[in-house]
């Protein structure tokens, strides 16, 4: 009996150290993103061996409710808030949202959703934060009258080419209407430079049409933001406006 309950106590120290090792492992891994499912099943096993020792509940609980309150509440903050963007229809090309402007178009939802009205010049500055993480996004195109027409999402890697190492059997329709590589985030400018644009970047149209790909300058950036807060653009076609030289602007563009 007294052998019997020495194995049992050192198997609940086992058990506890053990479990206490995989539970930090877990957060760590977490963290690590790339692994975080390795995270979240070390949680699983060290919450299992904790609760096989002879420990008390009080103890118990706080030793697992602790990382598991860390990384829930980490793995809740990593969602961006929902968002619905309404693109004109029949438009192809890039859409490029740049946030944090106070003289942007106003913060406006649909729901919980932040909804973002992509003008006919497919740039939108826009009051809202840039916010990065798991994305929830919604794509429209949106006649004249209103109407919506829903938009799927493709990836560029789902489609072959001469480099591709590992071929997609299921390769999509390489016309296929959509929307490409969402979520994609960058900066404009340094990071600490006070007139840096933090901005996200997609792509609608077909495969083909993304290899048709445009470069706009940071100066390209300015001039149209200037015209669109002067002339306001949202009658102007993205075709009305080039790629521009440096010392001249988006208003040279501007039909007199």
């Amino acid at each position: 009996m007294l052998q019997a309950i020495l194995m049992r106590h050192k198997l609940s120290k086992l058990f506890e150290g053990l479990g206490i090792v995989f539970l930090v492992a877990g957060i760590f891994l977490y963290w690590t993103f790339w692994y975080f499912i390795f995270g979240f099943a070390c949680l699983f096993i060290g919450t299992v061996l904790i609760l096989l020792t002879t420990k008390n509940w009080k103890f118990k609980l706080l030793t697992i409710g602790i990382p598991l309150t860390i990384v829930g509440y980490s793995f809740y903050s990593s969602f961006t808030t929902p968002e619905m963007y309404l693109i004109p229809n029949n438009y192809k090309g890039p859409v490029v949202v740049i946030f944090n402007q106070k003289d942007g178009q106003k913060k406006e939802y649909e729901g919980r959703r932040r909804l973002y009205r992509i003008p006919l010049t497919s740039f939108l500055f826009t009051q809202f934060k840039d916010e990065q993480g798991w994305i929830d996004q919604d794509y429209y195109y949106v006649s004249p009258n209103g109407q919506r027409k829903m938009l799927g999402v493709l990836n560029t890697r789902d489609f072959n080419e001469e480099w591709t190492l590992v071929k997609n059997a299921k390769e999509p329709p390489r016309d296929s209407l959509a929307v490409f590589n969402p979520g994609t985030m960058g900066t404009m400018g340094n990071s600490g430079d006070t007139n840096s644009k933090v901005f996200l970047q997609l792509w609608v149209g077909s495969y083909n049409d993304t290899l048709k790909k445009r470069y706009f300058s940071p100066e390209y950036i300015d001039s149209l933001k200037l015209a669109t807060k002067k002339n306001g653009l949202q009658s102007i076609k993205q075709g009305d406006f080039r790629p521009l030289r440096p010392h001249r602007t988006v208003l040279d563009n501007l039909p007199s």
